[in-house]
């Protein structure tokens, strides 16, 4: 019986990749992954192809930066896969094959395997936070390297200590950056977390302005945010053994894109349109336009310009205490 397999276009009828064996295979331009494509459009970790116990298989985009497609379609949620269809990739066009009555139920040792990816994902309303260091490059060249080792595993440890105490759902380290996701299960309560999210945002602040004197630094460390507010990809990327809870889709690289775009307009954070809906929510008059002002910034890998709201931190700090921010009525 022949089984499922990825047809990988090249020379001599190109390469087959099987799919008898694990759970899931990562695809990407890096090369720990299962399947590996050298085009610069491809992104370093691409996409996920899925075996779920019932048999499917099942794409997944993981954040790519120009988006994974099934026929021609973009691939915004898991997309079941039959026989014959195209996965694009970057330049590349992959090939889906499925002989008639080849591999109908997972592998029964799959599981097991500590090596095998145990990829536990569904779509969710999710708000991602994110915080990179500003000039970390130019304080990097200024101090020691186990000093710095210690100040930003500090930063790490009680920047993430604070996400978790408003509810965050999962925190990720990437460089000098930090990534919060949490998962919005009851629409009528999504303004309040929204609230928390924002007062984390105040205490983080707050946690980073003490670092120079803490550590004695020639600087003082800043910080930009992004929000957004979206579904996602939330689960488990991790292994059997190794557990990695993340996020994946457009909602988090846009806000990867919000901190970044902050640089650009000389502002503190950027929120994307949901978030600000549900922060007009809190504002018992509705006026978050006190605090958040709207701009229209160039987002890197996006066709055109994007309508977000902007602040400082000290209007962010005004707005958490504010009286008109009805907490208690949301």
């Amino acid at each position: 019986m022949i089984a499922p397999y990825l047809l990988i276009p090249g020379e001599h009828g190109g390469e087959k990749i099987s799919l008898d064996r694990g759970h899931a295979w990562k695809i990407g331009r890096n090369k720990d992954n299962a399947v590996v494509i050298l085009d610069k459009l491809v992104s370093r970790y691409h996409a996920i192809l899925q075996h779920t116990d019932d048999g499917e298989y099942h794409l997944m985009d993981m954040g790519s930066r120009n988006g994974s497609f099934v026929n021609g379609s973009r691939v915004s949620f898991p997309i079941s896969l039959k026989d014959g269809d195209t996965i694009s990739l970057g330049e590349y066009q992959l090939t889906f094959h499925r002989p008639e009555g080849a591999a109908q139920a997972a592998p029964p040792n799959a599981a097991k395997s500590g090596s095998d990816t145990k990829l536990l994902a569904s779509s969710r309303k999710t708000s991602v936070l994110v915080v990179d260091v500003r000039d970390f490059t130019k304080l990097a060249q200024q101090i020691d390297p186990s000093l710095l080792s210690n100040l930003i595993s500090t930063w790490f440890r009680e920047g993430g200590q604070v996400m978790l105490e408003q509810g965050s759902w999962a925190q990720k380290y990437i460089g000098d950056a930090l990534m919060a996701v949490w998962v919005h299960r009851h629409p009528d309560k999504e303004a309040l977390e929204i609230w928390g999210i924002l007062k984390a945002c105040v205490e983080l602040v707050n946690l980073t302005a003490t670092l120079q004197t803490r550590f004695e630094l020639p600087v003082s460390i800043r910080v930009g945010m992004g929000i957004n507010t979206g579904h996602a990809i939330v689960g488990n990327t991790g292994s059997a053994r190794f557990n990695d809870y993340t996020a994946l889709g457009d909602t988090v690289n846009a806000a990867f894109r919000f901190e970044s775009a902050t640089k650009d307009i000389g502002m503190d954070m950027i929120i994307g349109q949901d978030t600000c809906r549900l922060c007009r929510r809190l504002s018992q008059h509705g006026d978050a336009q006190q605090y958040f002002v709207e701009r229209t910034v160039d987002l890197k890998g996006y066709d055109r310009p994007s309508a977000v709201w902007a602040t400082t931190f000290a209007k962010l700090k005004e707005f958490v205490q504010a009286p008109s921010c009805g907490r208690s009525g949301v």
